[in-house]
């Protein structure tokens, strides 16, 4: 497993600044994650960041507040998609076994 996240200097940039990948995550990364899910439900967009920020600290210790906000909607989206769908699948693994 290899989930990629960008970060670009600015709007015209074609290329990341920074690349944070992520090779597999630990228990209490799917935890942190089962808790990000349930308290983003009904926050402000300003909350949700917050939580963001703390759930990517949790995969990418070394991760910049300051990356939050250059990151691009779209590759977050699909960074915290491909972190739940790998979560889910680990997890019904490890429960079918």
């Amino acid at each position: 497993m290899e989930i990629k996240l960008n970060v670009y200097e600015n709007n015209q940039s074609n290329e990341p600044m920074q690349t944070y990948v992520c090779y597999g995550f630990s228990f209490e990364t799917i935890i942190k994650f089962e808790d990000f899910q349930k308290k983003s439900q009904g926050t402000e967009f300003k909350e949700q960041m917050k939580l963001i920020l703390d759930f990517i600290k949790s995969v990418f210790p070394d991760f910049k507040e300051e990356h939050l906000y250059k990151l691009r909607p779209n590759d977050l989206h699909d960074f915290m998609i491909s972190i739940g769908q790998s979560i889910k699948g680990a997890y019904g693994q490890a429960e079918k076994n």
